[in-house]
């Protein structure tokens, strides 16, 4: 008995289109998977506001390779993207220096961030994000167990519905190369980055995306 061509392939389109639709549900599961936010706490700045978001810790440093006015640190550095209070979106960056085997009470940190200090990205082939603080914490405490002073700076920008485009379309091709700090008394932090540290927040771009567009403000 002769075979009907069209119902074959009826049959075979019928099959491949379950096989694209199984395929699109496994990568949505992933994307769902890998946008899990990172932290979702309050503010350290202002504990009464919400915040959501995904970081990327892009610096790790020993005492031996960052030396601020003479004093070896022990620096680590993080890039935090997300919302705050369900209408800010904001990029941070958060620095925890330690200084070695200081047991004083009259301690002052060797650096100090402020409002309107500037953070740059730079990313591969592409211009440099510049990020100007308008949110900042400064806090040191003793590490009793270590024996150190533990200074964390943390610098916030909220970004503006203008330049969210262009931000998101950097996170999602930016790959973080260095980056540079500018603090209080002409103190520069100014690094480069490990590729396998700079390419986390390009891999976390979409979902920042979509974060914005959930919100309403990326259209």
């Amino acid at each position: 008995m002769k075979k009907n061509p069209v119902f074959s392939i009826r049959k075979v389109v019928s099959i491949l289109f379950l096989i694209c639709t199984l395929l699109l549900l496994s990568v949505f599961n992933v994307l769902a998977q890998d946008c899990k936010f990172d932290f979702s706490r309050a503010s350290r700045i202002d504990e009464s506001k919400q915040v959501v978001g995904w970081m990327d810790n892009i610096y790790n440093a020993s005492s031996d390779e960052v030396v601020i006015d003479g004093v070896p640190l022990t620096m680590q550095v993080t890039i935090l993207i997300g919302s705050e209070h369900d209408s800010l979106i904001f990029v941070a960056m958060a620095i925890k220096l330690s200084e070695g085997t200081i047991s004083n009470a009259e301690y002052v940190p060797a650096v100090k961030a402020a409002i309107g200090n500037e953070f740059t990205l730079r990313c591969k082939d592409a211009e440099p994000l510049v990020f100007v603080a308008a949110n900042i914490l400064n806090k040191t405490e003793m590490d009793y167990v270590w024996d150190q002073n533990v200074t964390t700076l943390l610098l916030v920008d909220y970004i503006s519905e203008e330049r969210l485009p262009q931000i998101v379309q950097a996170f999602n091709s930016c790959m973080i190369e260095s980056f540079k700090i500018k603090l209080e008394n002409n103190k520069v932090i100014d690094q480069p980055v490990l590729k396998k540290y700079g390419k986390i927040l390009m891999e976390k771009g979409p979902c920042f995306e979509r974060l914005l567009r959930e919100k309403g403000k990326l259209k």
